[in-house]
């Protein structure tokens, strides 16, 4: 059993499936790709800021698809010394409008 201090869940190659860092003790971190396969569709927001608040942070947003809404916000921090990714992750299934 290894020692872990932080995890941080985000897109990471850009392929619509939510990935996973993890921070380890004592060696490098480990990067978990899911490679899920999933034929359902999703949007992602990425929210930036004209002024200040560059990163948007505190800002929400409302999906409405296939009867369904979902609401979110950017998080500032998460994870103990992790920080997920700032873009906005929403899972709509066999949605496509």
């Amino acid at each position: 059993m290894k020692s872990r201090r932080g995890a941080a869940f985000g897109d990471i190659n850009n392929d619509g499936n939510v990935d996973v860092v993890i921070l380890n003790v004592g060696e490098p971190p480990s990067l978990l790709l899911n490679h899920g396969g999933s034929t359902n569709h999703r949007v992602l927001f990425k929210l930036v800021a004209t002024k200040s608040n560059k990163a948007a942070i505190g800002a929400r947003v409302t999906v409405k698809a296939g009867g369904f809404t979902q609401i979110n916000r950017v998080r500032g921090g998460a994870s103990y010394i992790s920080q997920n990714d700032l873009r906005l992750h929403f899972g709509l299934g066999p949605t496509t409008r």
